[in-house]
């Protein structure tokens, strides 16, 4: 997470300033240090990641958990608020933790912390949406109450690794992103992991958003952008659909449903879909809507997940899909 929060920074031309708390500083003392530290100018963007033990208690009436602190703990939700109270232009605070329910604090174990980063991307129109042109606070967890956060040796986090390939197919697909549509996409990137171990206990992320859309500066010389078609479903919305018709967890019935539901909300049918594997620039094959939603339905075990590229598709009039631009992963 650190190496992925410093390349965007890089990108955005923003100077990025890491204070870490690990090992014999992973408490609350250390916490409480690095926090009243921390000085805010009014465009600052500020990120706290944790990632350890959490859990919840039965007299907690909150729905964010507790974060352990080697001997202490602290209230993820009261700690927003005081990293909020800064008054930085964005932040965003994320507990990557379990959540469940305790009554014996003593079966909590230690766990070290451990950071994990993906590779930075050119374009930044994405990167400066998220987290340049919106003011507010986000708040995150990845679990809900009651719930244990899971994790594996080869990928670390499951929400983090879902959080952070999100992000990287947003800056490389998308034309338009909310924290919603991104944080919605991570919690569905996650399920679908978690669907490949049946034996990894299930959970959910859930989060708060209390953020306004500051817009890109305007000169007063500057030329109104002619207003492009809005699609009817958003980016997360479409790659659900597609992902759950390819969901052979369902049954065919239930999935035939969902497309026959959203096919005609979403499609035309003339509608196209192009579809690729490595490079957007030479998709591997052009069907109809028709043939594709079919082949999602008979051949779902042959697709690991698809990814809508929105920058390479094509609108109607009405908002509905002209052309759909897909990777799919096998």
């Amino acid at each position: 997470m650190s190496l992925r929060m410093d390349a965007v920074a890089r990108s955005l031309g923003y100077q990025y300033n890491l204070i870490v708390r690990s090992n014999e500083q992973f408490g609350l003392a250390g916490l409480n240090e690095a926090v009243n530290t921390v000085n805010c100018q009014p465009d600052d963007v500020l990120f706290f990641y944790f990632t350890g033990h959490g859990f919840s208690t039965p007299k907690r009436n909150n729905d964010f958990p507790l974060l352990y602190l080697r001997t202490d703990t602290t209230d993820l939700a009261g700690l927003h608020q005081r990293l909020v109270a800064k008054k930085p232009r964005l932040c965003i605070s994320l507990g990557d933790c379990c959540n469940n329910v305790l009554s014996d604090l003593r079966k909590i174990l230690p766990n070290p912390l451990q950071i994990r980063g993906l590779n930075t991307q050119k374009d930044t129109d994405i990167l400066r949406k998220l987290f340049v042109e919106t003011k507010g606070d986000v708040l995150i967890a990845t679990a809900k109450r009651g719930e244990r956060a899971a994790s594996t040796p080869s990928i670390g986090s499951f929400y983090t690794y879902s959080w952070l390939n999100a992000l990287k197919h947003a800056i490389v697909n998308n034309n338009d992103v909310t924290w919603a549509t991104l944080l919605n996409d991570s919690e569905q990137r996650m399920q679908s992991l978690l669907a490949g171990f049946p034996d990894t206990v299930r959970h959910h992320s859930h989060w708060k958003i209390n953020i306004a859309d500051a817009g890109p500066p305007v000169t007063p010389d500057q030329p109104v952008a002619p207003v492009a078609p809005k699609p009817v479903a958003t980016f997360d919305q479409v790659n659900d659909f597609l992902n759950q018709l390819a969901d052979e967890s369902k049954s065919f019935a239930e999935r035939n449903a969902l497309r026959q539901r959203l096919e005609p909300l979403y499609f035309t049918p003339t509608s196209t879909v192009k579809i690729y594997i490595k490079s957007p620039e030479k998709p591997v094959e052009l069907q109809s809507i028709t043939r594709f939603l079919s082949r999602m339905l008979v051949n779902a075990r042959q697709v690991v997940r698809i990814n809508t590229v929105e920058r390479l598709s094509d609108l109607k009039p009405d908002g509905r899909y002209e052309v759909l631009t897909v990777e799919e992963v096998r």
